[in-house]
C-alpha cells in the first residue's frame, strides 16, 4: 500500500527539473481558490480494513504579509471502501492476553469474517493549513482541524460516527500547464479515535493529489 510513495517524489523531481520559467510559487492575488482531486490510500490500522479510496478538496489560497506563509483554509472528503467488513471491539479487561498481563482499559480488535464485507468509510475534514513556499515552485503544506468519520457496515452493530482532532502535512509542487496555474501535492492526514468506540484506531491515510488554482 506505501509503494506510491516513491512515485510520487520521482514525479516531484522530474517537474522540478523543468525550466523555471514554467513554475509559479502562487497567484500574485491576494486571494484564490483551489480545488485538487485524487486517490488515497489508506495506512496503518485503517489500511488493514479498507481498500484504497478517492479524495477532493476545495480550500482557499490566502497570502499573508509579504511572499511568505500563506493561509489555506480547507474543506475535504475522502471515501474507502471496506474489505473484509470491521472487526469487533472487545474490551482488554475480557480478553486471555488482558489478563495474563493485568490491563483492566483498552480495546482489542477480533477481525470481522468476512460476511459483511459490503460498506465504507468517508471522512468529512475541516482543516486550517499553512502553506510555506520554497524553491522552483515547491512548497510544504499543513495544519490542524476536524475530521468527520463515518463507517457504514452491513453489521450495523459495527457501524461508526465520530469526530476527531486531525493534523495533516505534506509537500507540493506548484506550476503553470499554459496559461493553467496546477499543482501536484502528496501529505499524510491521521486522527486519533476513542478505541473502546469504534473497531480501528489511529487512522492515517495519504492523500495524493492533483489540483488548479482559480
Amino acid at each position: 500500500m506505501r509503494r506510491p510513495l516513491p512515485s510520487v517524489a520521482a514525479a516531484v523531481l522530474v517537474l522540478a527539473a523543468l525550466p523555471t520559467r514554467s513554475w509559479s510559487q502562487a497567484p500574485a492575488r491576494p486571494m484564490a481558490v483551489v480545488a485538487s482531486g485524487g486517490a488515497a490510500i489508506p495506512s496503518g490500522a485503517f489500511g488493514d480494513d479498507h481498500t484504497v479510496g478517492v479524495h477532493g478538496a476545495v480550500s482557499l489560497l490566502i497570502r499573508l504579509a509579504g511572499e511568505g506563509v500563506r493561509l489555506r483554509p480547507e474543506l475535504g472528503v475522502g471515501r474507502f471502501g471496506l474489505k473484509d467488513g470491521v472487526g469487533t471491539v472487545v474490551p482488554l479487561a475480557m480478553s486471555p492476553a488482558a489478563l495474563a498481563m493485568s490491563r483492566t482499559a483498552g480495546a482489542r480488535v477480533v477481525p470481522g469474517d468476512g460476511s459483511d464485507a459490503v460498506g465504507a468509510s468517508t471522512l468529512l475534514s475541516l482543516l486550517a493549513n499553512l502553506e510555506l513556499p520554497l524553491a522552483r515552485g515547491a512548497y510544504l503544506v499543513g495544519g490542524v482541524g476536524a475530521t468527520r468519520i463515518n463507517t457504514l457496515a452491513a453489521s450495523r452493530d459495527r457501524d461508526v460516527n465520530q469526530t476527531a482532532l486531525a493534523y495533516n502535512g505534506g509537500a507540493g509542487v506548484r506550476f503553470r500547464v499554459g496559461r493553467v496555474e496546477a499543482f501536484v501535492e502528496a501529505r499524510l492526514h491521521a486522527l486519533s479515535l476513542d478505541e473502546e468506540r469504534v473497531a480501528f484506531s489511529g487512522v492515517r491515510t495519504i492523500p495524493l493529489a492533483i489540483g488548479v488554482v482559480f
